[in-house]
């Protein structure tokens, strides 16, 4: 039993499948010149796109692409999803009434913004912090470096003083 179920789902994914991957182009537009493009198409399935760009500041450095777009889909529940975008030197900016939005900023947080953009404060790059806030470290007490252990050597490698062999045999 469980076979047939796995075998159904299977079966109308691949039927759904089929149908976008069986839409026709119904109507293509595209135009492009060395300052900008514009292009449009609709399939049978529904989708509809169509974007248009132009080249800002196209003889410096600073070039950018700038294009205007909108496109829509019928979704899976059959409501027709429409979105329109910017995308410039800002990023990509979709809007549509599905795509989530950010809660609204609260009121107290709205007023302290507008008053620090009122009152913008001075820089000062050289402005040290106050000593009373931060006081100076201490001083790092280091112990004084214990004597060497074995005494210099001489250019030749061997020690200028003799030691004791802890070898009961003598070399």
């Amino acid at each position: 039993m469980k076979f047939f179920i796995v075998l159904a789902l299977a079966a109308a994914c691949a039927a759904d499948r089929n149908a976008d991957s069986a839409a026709q182009v119904l109507r293509f537009d595209s135009e492009v010149n060395p300052d900008g493009f514009s292009y449009g198409y609709e399939t049978s399935n529904g989708i509809v796109e169509s974007a248009s760009g132009i080249v800002k500041n196209p003889n410096s450095e600073n070039a950018a692409l700038a294009v205007n777009g909108d496109y829509s889909y019928p979704g899976d529940d059959g409501k027709l999803y429409r979105v329109t975008y910017v995308a410039d030197e800002n990023g990509f900016q979709p809007q549509g009434e599905h795509l989530p939005t950010p809660p609204p900023v609260p009121e107290l947080i709205a007023r302290a913004l507008a008053y620090l953009a009122a009152h913008p404060q001075p820089e000062d790059k050289y402005q040290q912090p106050s000593p009373a806030r931060f006081p100076a470290p201490a001083p790092a007490r280091f112990p004084a470096p214990a004597p060497p252990r074995f005494p210099a050597q001489s250019a030749f490698g061997k020690p200028s003083r003799k030691f004791p062999s802890p070898s009961p045999f003598r070399f």
